[in-house]
């Protein structure tokens, strides 16, 4: 097999193993990376060693600066202004894939690719994320920002596997833990993280309701996302349905307020603007939600996609992604930044 050197992002966590041997069965030239964002000698060590053991070479690539500017100073400057980030996407598209690119270019390597569950669909000469087959592990609404030239190059060992049918079968020594959650808060909350980070920027606040009234007391807003109805001290019963970061200030209402059927979406990436005339559903998170919703219609003005719903979103958090599917398509996606 020739052009068949493919450099894998690689934790030595079980799904980059996986990927491993997948890769290896269909013939490719396997180089792992490393991408070592947070200075931890335990987990580059780690994937040494796995590296070894699976008789692959292995480039270690220092992204701590990168990742503190892109990524962490990104998610407290957004809690800052009473938004609620989203890291991992960003990571991934700033981060992850994009130095993947660029190590494959560096060192000659035909393809990319990781450990991701997503598919990838060429229609008309357009890359297109698509849902991986397996629903419960499924990764491409974190990916929707990928570029038409990442996609170019990419290939996606676990694509088509279930992880539960697989995940038995492999040698459990070695292996480091499984990530979960936000990588760079190392099992801290995320409350305790802001506090120990920003805490001269995080004090207490009012809590008002829609009239303006002083009902409640807040442990600082950044503390606090849109939906939330636990931590704040007051007798009314409800929940946040507004943050106003100039001021301090919580706004609290009931859920029936959250209720949106127009979102404005930023910095998105649709890479053909005619699929917004199909059949299009919107997958947004809100507060403990994550509902996907079809769409009323969908038109880009003013730099910004407007998406107008058939039914209400709950709670949707400015900052959060909307990632727009067609069937299990990803024809489009950007952050949330207006909503009514």
């Amino acid at each position: 097999m020739t052009n068949n050197r493919v450099l894998l992002g690689f934790s030595g966590g079980i799904d980059s193993v996986k990927a491993v041997e997948v890769l290896k069965s269909k013939g490719y030239d396997i180089t792992a990376l490393t991408i070592d964002t947070m200075g931890d000698k335990e987990f580059t060590d780690c994937a040494k060693l796995k590296a070894k053991e699976l008789m692959i070479p292995i480039i270690i690539e220092d992204a701590k600066s990168e990742f503190n500017d892109k990524i962490i100073q990104y998610f407290t400057s957004e809690y800052n202004i009473g938004r609620t980030p989203a890291p991992c996407t960003i990571c991934n598209v700033e981060i992850k894939w994009k130095l993947l690119l660029s190590v494959a270019k560096r060192e000659c390597c035909d393809f990319i690719s990781t450990g991701h569950y997503f598919k990838i669909k060429e229609i008309d000469g357009i890359f297109y994320v698509a849902r991986a087959h397996d629903p419960i592990k499924d990764q491409s609404y974190y990916l929707w920002g990928l570029t038409q030239e990442i996609l170019s190059k990419a290939i996606t060992p676990m694509s088509t596997l279930i992880k539960s049918e697989f995940m038995s079968t492999l040698p459990k020594h070695n292996l480091t833990k499984e990530s979960m959650g936000v990588c760079f808060l190392r099992g801290e909350s995320c409350c305790d993280y802001l506090k120990n980070r920003c805490g001269e920027s995080i004090s207490d606040g009012d809590v008002i309701d829609s009239n303006g009234d002083v009902i409640g007391r807040h442990n600082g807003f950044q503390l606090y996302t849109i939906g939330q109805k636990k931590g704040v001290n007051t007798a009314i019963k409800g929940c946040v349905i507004g943050i106003n970061s100039k001021e301090n200030q919580l706004i609290w209402g009931n859920n029936s307020e959250l209720n949106y059927l127009n979102l404005e979406i930023g910095n998105y990436n649709i890479p053909n603007i005619n699929d917004l005339k199909k059949v299009i559903t919107v997958k947004i998170r809100g507060y403990g939600h994550n509902p996907t919703l079809p769409i009323k219609g969908a038109l880009i003005a003013e730099n910004r996609a407007h998406i107008t719903l058939n039914d209400p979103a709950w709670a949707p958090a400015l900052g959060q992604p909307v990632v727009l599917y067609c069937d299990d398509i990803v024809v489009g996606g950007g952050i949330l930044e207006k909503y009514y």
